[in-house]
């Protein structure tokens, strides 16, 4: 039996996989995904991003959070996990993105408890709509503003000094260097 199409055959929304998620200017980074959505149609599925980074998401109407170690372990993960709903790319189900596990020939981890299922269905549901061809290329949204107090600064260079700007040096003979420090006195008084 082709262990593939199996895993394909038995794949549904809230199944954790391991996918090379894309980054918005190319390449990627092998995530933690959930699947948000199955098209039957096209043989398709939208995963969304997953990330160990419990920083406040931009978008926490449409955060899926599994953080109690028994939902966790339960879905396959090592660790608590947020995924992203609103981050997601469409994908064929034959893509070669998909992580293969070594030990078993499937890229599903586990699977969500019900009710973050649910909850799953309901946050892509009610997100804007997009074409396929839009969740093709994936879907990165803006972070929305946030307050100061509510966000931690992730741009630090306001802590960094500024730095003088470098002058061109200029060799100046005695005569014009004493002429030009008198010049300066005269107008600082």
């Amino acid at each position: 039996m082709n262990t593939r199409s199996s895993w394909t055959e038995t794949l549904q929304i809230g199944d954790i996989v391991l996918f090379e998620f894309p980054f918005k200017k190319g390449g990627g980074k092998i995530r933690t995904c959930v699947v948000a959505f199955i098209d039957p149609r096209t043989g398709e599925a939208v995963l969304a991003y997953g990330t160990g980074s419990f920083r406040p998401p931009a978008n926490p109407e449409v955060a899926i959070t599994l953080d109690r170690q028994l939902d966790w372990k339960a879905a396959g993960l090592r660790k608590a996990t947020l995924f992203q709903v609103d981050r997601r790319v469409r994908v064929s189900l034959s893509d070669q993105r998909f992580q293969m596990r070594r030990h078993r020939k499937t890229p599903v981890l586990g699977r969500m408890p019900l009710p973050a299922a649910d909850r799953l269905k309901q946050a892509y549901l009610a997100l804007p709509e997009v074409t396929a061809e839009e969740e093709r290329g994936g879907v990165h949204p803006k972070a929305k503003c946030m307050t100061a107090s509510k966000s931690p600064r992730r741009n630090k260079s306001f802590l960094r000094r500024r730095r003088k700007p470098i002058l061109n040096p200029v060799s100046l003979s005695k005569h014009d260097a004493d002429a030009a420090v008198g010049a300066l006195k005269t107008v600082g008084t």
